[in-house]
């Protein structure tokens, strides 16, 4: 019975789907633009571990790069698939995220200030 009429999940991952490959299809030169700033970005996160002396603040730097990652990635799939608002509000966090990341690689005291604010 589920094969014969197809969930409502099922039908909206596909239109999501739909649009994010016509996009890809019809735009294949920015496509190529955006992956290609992804994979660099990703890339640069995950070589950040293999330097020598990484500290606690380091660390979490290098862990927060990865979540403004993530918002950053989340962000293109809802912006391709129509969902605007959700797409700029991912970018919005991910901006928010760099700002703290900036601030808290500035120094240890900043870092500490950031991370007692939290708790």
């Amino acid at each position: 019975m589920a094969d014969q009429y197809p969930s409502i999940l099922d039908k909206e991952i596909q239109r999501r789907l739909e649009y994010i490959d016509d996009f890809r299809r019809n735009q294949e030169g920015i496509w190529s633009c955006i992956d290609t700033l992804v994979t660099a970005s990703l890339t640069a996160i995950r070589n950040g571990p293999r330097c020598p002396n990484i500290d606690y603040r380091c660390s979490t730097i290098i862990m927060l790069w990865h979540t403004l990652w993530d918002y950053q990635v989340d962000s293109i799939f809802l912006i391709l698939s129509m969902r605007l608002d959700q797409g700029y509000a991912a970018l919005r966090m991910a901006s928010e995220l760099a700002r703290d990341c900036a601030r808290i690689g500035e120094s240890e005291r900043t870092f500490e200030l950031w991370e007692n604010q939290r708790s």
